[in-house]
This record gives C-alpha cells, structure tokens and sequence, in this order.
C-alpha cells in the first residue's frame, strides 16, 4: 500500500535508513553519513505531508519524499523549463524489497502527485555513485541535465528531469 507516512513510522523509517547507511559505508559511498539524511530531515518531511512510505503488511517496503522544492545548487543547469515542479528526494528502498520495483513505483507516485498538481514536471538528484538509482532514471526516460557538487560530499550528484 502507498500512502502518506506517519510519524509513528519514524522509528521503522530510521531503522530501514540507518542500515542503508551502513551499507554505503561498506559501499565506500559518502551519499548518506551521520548528517545526512536524519531523523529531523524525516520527522520536517513527515509534518509537513511530503513523505510517502510503501508498505508491504507491516514492513515499510521504500520510502520517498515529494514535495515542490527545486533542487538546491543546481540554477546554474539547462533544465527544460524554469517553472514550477515537483521534486523528489531521499528515494530509499528496504533491502528485504530490492529488485521488487518498489523504486520504480515511489519514482511513478511522485509522477502521478505532478500530473494530479498540474505541474507535469519533475526533478530529481541523485549521487555518482549510486549506480542503481542512475539506472532506474534511465529506465524511466529521465534526461540527464548535468551534475552539481555539494561541498561535503566527494562525487557529484547527477541531476535529471522528465516532461509528463
């Protein structure tokens, strides 16, 4: 089931991102670290309705944030157009849940919420290094806008965009 997180979800949340970071550790991946994304980040995008959890029985499946925030350091990039659109971040899925399309489906819920808002528009990051989430953009007919560099991190993040 997809629908808006809660926050007496936020215990399973940090659960599920603490061993996403854990595992980019091991991963030598600096995308997720100790300051970010924190519990805050969750607990800000769970009060103000913009994270979406995917449920499966009992067990938080994936986890994205949608909201309308343009990505930030990215001004300087040749987007389509420069108005308004939706955005997504912190796309995470449950490792108990890889390969399943539980991705695929958070990346066509935040197309939908775009359609349903009229923006037909959407944007999105996502580090270097994460070769799996680059491939789903790409699957997806996502078009690579160019990259952005984020002063704590090593590698540059890979901006994309899609025209619904």
């Amino acid at each position: 089931m997809l629908r808006r997180a809660a926050i007496q979800d936020l215990d399973k949340i940090m659960y599920i991102v603490d061993e996403v970071k854990e595992e980019m550790r091991q991963e030598g991946s600096d995308q997720f670290d100790d300051t970010y994304p924190t519990e805050e980040h969750f607990r800000d995008d769970i009060e103000n309705g913009h994270l979406y959890i995917r449920s499966i029985g009992t067990n938080i499946a994936g986890i994205i944030c949608i909201n309308n925030k343009e990505i930030s350091n990215s001004s300087h990039l040749n987007w389509s157009k420069c108005t308004p659109c939706t955005a997504f971040y912190r796309l995470i899925v449950n490792k108990l849940y890889r390969r399943s399309g539980i991705g695929k489906e958070l990346v066509l819920l935040a197309e939908d919420i775009s359609r349903r808002h009229r923006l037909n528009y959407v944007k999105a990051a996502t580090y270097e290094l994460n070769k799996s989430m680059i491939s789903l953009f790409e699957k997806l007919n996502y078009r690579f806008v160019g990259k952005i560099n984020v002063e704590t991190r090593k590698y540059p993040f890979y901006c994309y965009e899609k025209l619904l």
